[in-house]
């Protein structure tokens, strides 16, 4: 799991996946409770906490504690480019249909409007998700595999306790 800058490319913090209940070891007791992506979250988090950054995170990642109310459209057959909108006091929930027999879900706490992005069309939501979504992406294109990476990381750190 890696967290990193979309604009820069820069590796903020990463672990390593080792099993079933690895995501939160190292989290405060209560933080356990939640769901596995939003440990893996706060677990990723961790050093940029209180630094006023927003975090962009695919659909595994993307999970509340609460569930989407049954009232809010979901329906792919609604008409292509249309959006519908959902507010809570943090959180505000987008369905959007980008084209025909497609409905796509995004949740914000960033965004607490129904403006739409003048450069594109879309919901501000998707398009900004669409400029930020990228930065783990560049990091693996600057890396042949996650693997080696990891491995590349793995021998700096080890290295100086190797020599003899």
């Amino acid at each position: 799991m890696i967290l990193s800058d979309a604009r820069t490319n820069y590796f903020y913090n990463a672990y390593v996946y080792t099993g079933k209940d690895c995501d939160g070891k190292l989290l405060p007791l209560e933080d356990r409770t939640f769901l596995k992506p939003t440990q893996e979250v706060l677990k990723l988090l961790q050093p940029i906490v209180n630094s006023n950054r927003n975090i962009t995170a695919d659909n595994w990642f993307s999970s509340t504690e609460k569930e989407i109310p049954a009232t809010f459209p979901t329906n792919r057959n609604r008409e292509e480019g249309s959006s519908i909108h959902g507010f809570t006091k943090d959180n505000t929930l987008l369905s959007h249909v980008p084209k025909k027999g497609k409905a796509v879900l995004l949740i914000s706490t960033m965004d607490y409007t129904e403006s739409t992005d003048v450069q594109t069309g879309k919901p501000e939501i998707i398009a900004f998700y669409n400029n930020t979504e990228s930065g783990v992406d560049s990091l693996n294109k600057m890396c042949p595999t996650r693997s080696n990476f990891l491995k590349e990381r793995a021998k700096e750190l080890i290295h100086k306790h190797m020599e003899v």
